[in-house]
């Protein structure tokens, strides 16, 4: 009977957010002394280099996406398909190679296409089975998610972070065509033990590509001189360093550890973030109240979550052209904030014996 595994853990690198929820499942097979290697690239290695500066990291392919200005974000992705299509092509070249190099014994893949293996049982991590797309475009919804499908059942299995009763997710984790196992809120963060007093009045929570990034942080920067409020902005930015710069009642840093993180959002009164998922789990798992999201502008993912959130009751949304920071501030406070309970990890843990058992068996 062998006693120990070797695993590859390859999230994607749009934005921070695949990486972050990668950070339980890391741990979970850490607690199990199974050895962990880590392939990606771009804000998803740096941070989770910081994370586990123990393991073993190699680099392969980025999407290097670019996002636009405005909202017409499908019609500029569209445009960069070649490019995502030759990214695939590119990381599954490098999955094998790197299977030559360093044999394992299991693939998790969140949110990469390329990284499967016919001879290694390899896992696909996502919550959006489905596409959703807004008029104009929302011919394109079916389209992307045959597509999207299509690509999922080349790997062995398809792993969803949400509950299969109380749904996070919504209609995108929502299919008839793939055999799914929901293996519950992967969130890095627990609620707290103890009464929290609050340090800051306002969290701003910024992640994502650029240009939207900087224009987020640009547009709340001129809202604040009309507010007397206490703000830490956490800048999304890995390479920036975890120094805080702060001037006058503002300060900036741009990306704190785990811990640091968890303590900021606890001490913060209201928080604005964008609607990603992995964002939407952290602040659930944490059992956050005032909460104002900002989907990315023609994003149609996070503008779906954020209409469902806001129909839910659950939080306040509001598009970014809309966005007046006072006012959000005022709503906020009359919805009934995330909770997603205590994350003990259950489902996942019930998903990685199964893995562990029929390994062993073999």
């Amino acid at each position: 009977m062998r006693k120990s595994f070797s695993v590859l853990v390859t999230p994607l690198d749009w934005g921070l957010g695949h990486a972050t929820r990668c950070i339980p499942i890391i741990r979970d097979f850490l607690q199990r002394d199974w050895n962990v290697l880590i392939a990606t690239s771009g804000g998803a290695m740096q941070l989770l280099k910081l994370e586990f500066p123990q393991l073993t990291f190699l680099e392969i392919a980025s999407y290097q996406p670019e996002y636009a200005t405005n909202s017409r974000l499908l019609p500029k992705l569209l445009l960069q398909s070649f490019k995502f299509v030759s990214a695939i092509r590119k990381e599954h070249r490098q999955l094998n190679q790197i299977l030559r190099e360093y044999p394992v014994d299991l693939i998790i893949s969140d949110n990469r296409f390329g990284c499967y293996s016919q001879n290694v049982k390899s896992i696909f991590v996502t919550h959006q089975i489905n596409f959703v797309f807004r008029p104009p475009f929302k011919w394109a919804s079916r389209l992307f998610s045959f597509w999207n499908q299509r690509k999922i059942k080349r790997f062995n299995e398809c792993w969803v972070p949400d509950f299969p009763d109380r749904s996070f997710s919504g209609d995108l984790s929502a299919t008839n065509d793939l055999s799914v196992v929901f293996v519950g809120p992967l969130s890095r963060f627990h609620k707290p033990t103890q009464p929290i007093e609050f340090e800051y009045d306002l969290l701003v929570l910024l992640s994502g590509p650029e240009p939207q990034r900087t224009i987020l942080e640009v547009l709340i920067t001129q809202q604040l001189t009309k507010l007397d409020l206490k703000v830490m902005f956490v800048l999304g930015n890995p390479h920036a360093g975890d120094s805080v710069v702060s001037k006058g009642q503002v300060s900036r840093v741009g990306h704190l550890k785990e811990a640091e993180l968890k303590c900021i959002i606890e001490e913060s009164r209201f928080v604005v973030c964008r609607s990603g998922y992995s964002s939407i789990l952290d602040l659930a798992a944490l059992q956050k109240r005032n909460l104002i999201m900002i989907p990315t502008p023609g994003q149609p993912e996070q503008e779906y979550l954020a209409e469902f959130l806001l129909h839910k009751n659950w939080v306040y949304t509001v598009s970014q052209k809309d966005f007046d920071l006072a006012m959000a501030i005022d709503q906020s406070v009359g919805f009934l904030g995330l909770n997603c309970g205590e994350v003990e990890g259950g489902l996942l843990h019930s998903a990685i014996n199964r893995l562990e058992s029929s390994s062993n068996t073999k």
